[in-house]
């Protein structure tokens, strides 16, 4: 098979596309607050390092078949047939993953804003965006990454200093005060929805020119969104308490709480300006990975044809998708980490595991 990119990234541009889709998740805490509001950064710190072991097998796949992206090895792996079969299913999931992620965002803006416009409106536009950076290719997604990450990192450390006075460290106390029960699905809705997803930069890593740093990178990326998550749920707990479990958004709720000289308030602009730029840069990573798939998977000589394709499919899914924000923050506490676990952990270990037993890859001559 062909290589369908020929843009590379060093290792410190993929350190930085993987801390800004990690933050791309710091709107899901949401679902995290209805069920353990004051444990929302412990939970953070016991899913990082459960997922830390798994990102460790992730980069040992990668590493034993260099140069090979996620579709590549699963032929190598299962054989033509069986692994087309895993392909053709981690697409349908990066599909599903972009759907939902874009519902989400064009959900949350209109209710703020613009709450007569429909919401296909936003998804077209957002939609289009993406397309133009995925078309673009792997280097400006990662030039990009860079800039939104500087831009979300400063609006968060702003959100912190404004926030300051009204942070009371006893909301964070007693710890652990709910059912162990409620504290291990809280770490399973972190470990699926927020951190789970990173597998799909098994299309991106053989992009980078040096594999070498690949765990590095991957381990440190990963550390910078979670310090991020980490910052924004200890902030919003101490400023709110337990008002952070019934608000619709913690984040939001903690920004309006700033009052100036009253002349700094209702700054929802900040938080909105995370959503849209962390957002965009994770569904644009999972559009790319997508469009890079279906196209190796074809053995196309490039995957540019497919983006307009693609992005028309993930719009024409995102209405229907959910029948209102309540019922898609249902199946993103009690469904989707289920069904995303399927994709983000069994299939990527029984991938590692049959490339272990089998030897694989095997030696030329051997």
């Amino acid at each position: 098979m062909t290589k369908l990119e020929k843009g590379v990234i060093s290792s410190w541009q993929l350190t930085f596309l993987i801390g800004i889709f990690i933050q791309g998740s710091i709107f899901c805490t949401t679902l995290v607050f209805e069920i353990a509001p004051k444990d929302v950064w412990l939970a953070l710190l016991t899913a990082f390092a459960v997922v830390t072991l798994f990102v460790l097998a992730y980069v040992k796949l990668m590493q034993k078949f260099p140069g090979k992206n996620l579709v590549q090895l699963n032929d190598i792996v299962f054989g033509p047939y069986l692994g087309k079969v895993f392909s053709v299913l981690y697409i349908l999931f990066f599909i599903l993953s972009t759907t939902a992620d874009l519902r989400f965002i064009i959900d949350f803006i209109p209710g703020l804003f613009m709450t007569e416009t429909p919401i296909i409106v936003f998804a077209i536009m957002f939609v289009f965006a993406c397309a133009w950076a995925v078309r673009n290719g792997i280097e400006t997604l990662a030039r990009t990454s860079l800039l939104f990450l500087i831009i979300i990192s400063i609006i968060v450390l702003l959100i912190v200093i404004l926030t300051a006075s009204k942070f009371d460290i006893n909301n964070l106390f007693p710890v652990l005060d709910i059912p162990f029960i409620d504290f291990i699905q809280a770490n399973h809705i972190i470990l699926s929805i927020f951190f789970g997803e990173i597998f799909v930069f098994m299309m991106l890593i053989p992009y980078m020119d040096d594999m070498k740093k690949a765990k590095k990178s991957v381990l440190l990326g990963l550390t910078i969104g979670t310090v991020t998550m980490l910052i924004v749920s200890v902030m919003a707990t101490g400023v709110l308490g337990n008002l952070d479990s019934i608000v619709n958004s913690p984040l939001i709720s903690t920004v309006r709480q700033v009052e100036v000289a009253t002349v700094l308030t209702r700054m929802d602009f900040l938080v909105v300006s995370i959503l849209i730029f962390s957002v965009f840069m994770k569904i644009s990573v999972v559009y790319y990975a997508t469009t890079l798939s279906i196209s190796q998977l074809l053995n196309l000589k490039s995957y540019k044809p497919l983006v307009i394709p693609v992005g028309i499919i993930i719009v024409g899914l995102v209405v229907p998708a959910f029948e209102s924000p309540v019922a898609q923050a249902e199946c993103g506490m009690k469904t989707w980490p289920f069904f995303a676990g399927i994709f983000e952990i069994l299939l990527p270990s029984i991938t590692l595991l049959v490339a272990t037993i089998c030897r694989l890859p095997k030696k030329r001559g051997g």
